[in-house]
């Protein structure tokens, strides 16, 4: 029988780097007038993080995208990891903070997120979804902020999802776990109370997952409304 269980959470104090101080924190020249006459986004060099310190916005198709992105620990734009056949994301260590969105979709081969093991903050949304071969998302156990909605969708061998329990908060208005067909429903309901437990208030769509059963509580008692016949 599932036992629902807690987990203590590291808080970080995330602090704003100034442009231009230290890493890959984004800059951009302006004139007297505010506009924009040089955006290092805009380079196209091979390595426009490294040289430039900025990257607008990432998107990768592949390996030579990640070694793009190496040396990033900010992005200030969508990440977007989309239609691949890499196995892992290492190479992306050293991102800590998006300021759009994380989507990682339709990836046949992906196995792992290993690669964004220093991922702290993402200002937007999380997206995972239709990773076929994901087992898990325990590299995303330093994520503690999430700005928008998080939806985990029909990853066909996703078993968990422990790696986000030490999240701090979610400030979007959806947390969707759907159509995972491996990852335990009880699991997926674990997510839903720790979060809630840090705040969140929004909508909340379990389905399509592995029913096991009847759940426990912290108390060691039945979830009410969850039976062996199907997901609640």
């Amino acid at each position: 029988m599932h036992k629902r269980h807690t987990r203590a959470a590291l808080v970080l104090l995330l602090v704003a780097i100034p442009s231009g101080i230290t890493g890959c924190w984004p800059f951009a020249v302006e004139d007297d007038d505010d506009d924009i006459v040089y955006d290092a986004g805009d380079t196209g060099g091979d390595n426009p993080c490294v040289a430039y310190g900025y990257v607008s916005r990432g998107v990768v198709e592949g390996v030579d995208d990640i070694t793009r992105l190496a040396g990033c620990t900010y992005i200030e734009g969508d990440l977007v990891i989309e239609g691949t056949s890499l196995e892992s994301l290492a190479g992306l260590e050293g991102l800590h903070a998006i300021g759009g969105s994380l989507v990682v979709r339709d990836n046949p081969s992906l196995a792992s997120l290993v690669g964004l093991d220093g991922l702290v903050q993402v200002d937007r949304g999380v997206t995972v979804e239709r990773n076929p071969l994901l087992g898990d998302l325990a590299a995303l156990a330093w994520l503690m902020d999430v700005g928008g909605d998080l939806r985990i969708e029909g990853n066909l061998g996703l078993a968990s999802v422990e790696g986000l329990f030490g999240m701090v908060r979610l400030g979007g208005s959806l947390l969707s776990v759907t159509d995972n067909p491996v990852l335990s429903t009880c699991d997926a309901e674990d997510l839903v109370e720790a979060l809630e437990a840090k705040g969140f208030s929004g909508t909340v769509e379990i389905w399509g997952n592995k029913n096991v059963g009847p759940c426990e509580d912290v108390d060691g008692g039945i979830e009410a409304g969850e039976d062996a016949g199907g997901d609640v």
